[in-house]
């Protein structure tokens, strides 16, 4: 919560009020030496100390400014508005009143959550557009529920692939306004986060925030658990396990109303273990889910890994279509140093 204190008025002890906002009063003039007394819309016209100051606009204005949150004057009132940020993790020991939906997003969150897919750079121009045109993509994208698997060698541009997927899905025909993507770029060399199921399902359910009620089995148990064992990160933890049903259910109740693209980068590099329990789970959630007149589709990347083979309804090779782009991408490379520019 932010709050004005000694830059318009002498320090002094804030009281909280109910809700999340707070809320001082006190004697005296709003600014010294000046007779504002006023609030509302409109110029604002104020003189402290001689000097006019004007606000001009449609805001809502302190002397000589326009303020970004509500502030009422009148017999020396001031309040301002709270700020949430949902991105930031969930932050214990602050004075900052519980909320359940703003606090269990925190709780999902951590730094680096969207740190890989923002570092996967934008394909070459001329490469990867043969992947909406691929007859295996194009069948997997009109299914109502399917399983796609981009496999490919290390450093075949399998991110880059899938990040291309993600830019461009709209173009996919028959993708809606109402369409979610939901995605995750696993790293091995990050955090533990980053690199296990647990990161992956603390993303996805973060992603559902949008959708109304999607979330209200999770943050029921989010909140219970608060009241009864106390703050999370400190009295306890979300398990993989957990996250896995309340990702299940939640995906249920969004698939009710809209489809669902999920796009998942680098499966092995959550060891192999992990990969091949995940493709398991993806393979059971499309068979089990109760079809509900909404698609569900997922597209995960991973090396080769015979144990998978059978696995998926879909697959491409990337070896044998990345030829091309290669090509246009050393053709690129070596008409950029021919102009003395630098590719990267």
């Amino acid at each position: 919560m932010e709050r004005a204190t000694d830059e318009i008025f002498p320090p002094q002890e804030l009281p909280q009020t109910g809700g999340l906002q707070g809320e001082s009063e006190r004697t005296g003039p709003s600014s010294e030496n000046s007779a504002f007394d006023n609030y509302g819309i409109g110029d604002q016209f104020n003189t402290p100390h001689d000097n006019q100051n004007i606000s001009k606009g449609s805001g809502i204005h302190l002397p000589g400014c326009k303020a970004p949150g509500n502030v009422y004057f009148g017999k020396n009132r001031f309040l301002f508005d709270s700020i949430e940020i949902l991105n930031s993790p969930y932050r214990p020991g602050t004075d900052e009143q519980f909320d359940p939906l703003r606090d269990c997003l925190r709780s999902l969150s951590f730094p680096q959550i969207d740190s890989r897919s923002d570092e996967i750079r934008t394909a070459a121009q001329g490469t990867c557009d043969w992947l909406l045109r691929h007859e295996t993509y194009m069948s997997w994208a009109a299914c109502d529920r399917g399983l796609l698997w981009i496999k490919g060698k290390p450093g075949s541009g399998k991110s880059t692939l899938l990040q291309y997927a993600l830019d461009n899905v709209e173009k996919v025909p028959g993708f809606g306004d109402r369409d979610l993507v939901l995605k995750f770029f696993f790293q091995d060399h990050g955090t533990e986060l980053q690199r296990t199921p647990l990161g992956l399902f603390q993303s996805l359910l973060r992603q559902f925030r949008q959708v109304s009620d999607a979330l209200s089995e999770l943050i029921a148990t989010f909140q219970q658990r608060c009241e009864t064992v106390g703050k999370p990160g400190e009295k306890w933890q979300w398990h993989p396990r957990e996250l896995q049903r309340f990702f299940e259910s939640s995906l249920l109740k969004v698939l009710k109303t809209r489809p669902v693209w999920l796009f998942v980068d680098a499966l092995d590099e959550c060891s192999q273990k992990n990969a091949v329990e995940l493709v398991q789970q993806f393979k059971s959630l499309l068979q089990g889910l109760p079809f509900t007149g909404s698609q569900f589709r997922i597209c995960f990347t991973c090396r080769h890994y015979p144990i998978l083979d059978q696995a998926c309804q879909f697959e491409i090779c990337l070896e044998d279509k990345n030829g091309e782009d290669i090509a246009t991408y050393s053709q690129n490379a070596l008409r950029a140093l021919s102009y003395g520019h630098n590719l990267w």
